[in-house]
């Protein structure tokens, strides 16, 4: 429910979505980060798609959902974790808020891959992606925005991503939150099988530096 979606990110800067009629868009995803100059670390994030506030022109739904059905929305990052202290240092470094520290485990069958994150105090994630799929793309090159504030200001990351295969099933993988996440996430409902799963073998991606952005007029 896009209401309730609204009542979760209270930042006056970055609008969630809508994307269909009275509803948004609710993300979680995870990384595998292997080849690192901080070394290897895992991440698992939470957040929802917003508008883009940098365009002089107003936002309208279906300016929202052609960007969705293109893989362009806008991420808004509402939670995150990481696995390793020195991940969390460069965090803290950025200015980054929502970074807290995690355990996260990755297991895999011949068809899917199950990633599960437990914290002390905010609870647990674990959720599944299929590895196969008849929607499957190879050679992928994609730019993602991500959204969120560093220092207290709103600020933007361009990612460059290169991606060998993405695998995309609907209706399918398994979400489930436990313990105060779950209860902070209970008023969106059931989220418990995705929309959509996506799924990628492997990715090189490029994040440009973050930049601060304007002020609301």
């Amino acid at each position: 429910p896009l209401a309730a979606a609204r009542r979760m990110v209270p930042d006056e800067y970055f609008t969630v979505a809508e994307i269909f009629p009275e509803e948004a868009v609710f993300f979680v995803g995870t990384g595998d980060f292997q080849d690192c100059p901080i070394g290897a670390y895992r991440e698992m994030y939470l957040g929802f798609y917003t508008e883009n506030r940098e365009g002089a022109l107003p936002v309208t739904r279906e300016d929202n959902l052609a960007e969705f059905t293109r893989n362009e929305s806008k991420m808004y990052m509402w939670k995150n974790w990481v696995t390793t202290e020195a991940a969390m240092e460069k965090m803290d470094r950025a200015g980054s808020k929502i970074f807290r520290r995690g355990e996260i485990d990755r297991s895999q069958t011949d068809t899917a891959t199950t990633f599960t994150m437990n914290h002390p105090t905010e609870g647990g994630i674990h959720f599944s992606a299929p590895r196969f799929s008849e929607q499957s793309q190879t050679g992928i090159n994609m730019k993602r925005t991500h959204y969120g504030r560093l220092h207290e200001e709103p600020s933007r990351c361009l990612l460059d991503l290169n991606l060998d295969t993405m695998v995309t099933t609907l209706g399918q993988g398994r979400l489930e939150l436990t313990g105060a996440l779950a209860e902070e996430c209970a008023e969106l409902g059931g989220i418990e099988i995705p929309m959509v799963a996506i799924w990628i073998e492997q990715m090189d991606f490029d994040m440009h530096k973050a930049v601060r952005l304007p002020a609301m007029p």
